[in-house]
């Protein structure tokens, strides 16, 4: 059913797709989401160390273009235009 397993987020992306009302269809995508232990994470910093360790990069577009090819959603884009109307900048998932 999962093609990827685990995903590892910051507080930001939950953030993000709570407020777009879509934290429900992370667990459509994904079995398990570990969460970061700490607020606050150097996103350079994580995406250089994730790419150190071989993992796939998918960013808050990403995962939303992911749930529309699912589905999921109706629009990847109308989502993300909501976020970006709410302040909200694009957050990492690593995979």
């Amino acid at each position: 059913m999962h093609d990827i397993r685990k995903v590892i987020a910051d507080t930001s992306v939950l953030i993000a797709f709570e407020k777009l009302e879509l934290l429900h269809l992370l667990c459509s995508l994904y079995e398990q989401i570990l969460l970061t232990s700490s607020v606050l994470v150097d996103d350079l910093k994580s995406r250089k160390t994730a790419k150190k360790l071989g993992c796939r990069m998918s960013g808050t577009i990403g995962v939303l273009h992911r749930m529309q090819r699912q589905g999921l959603i109706s629009s990847a884009y109308e989502e993300m235009s909501k976020l970006k109307n709410m302040g909200f900048r694009a957050a990492v998932f690593f995979e």
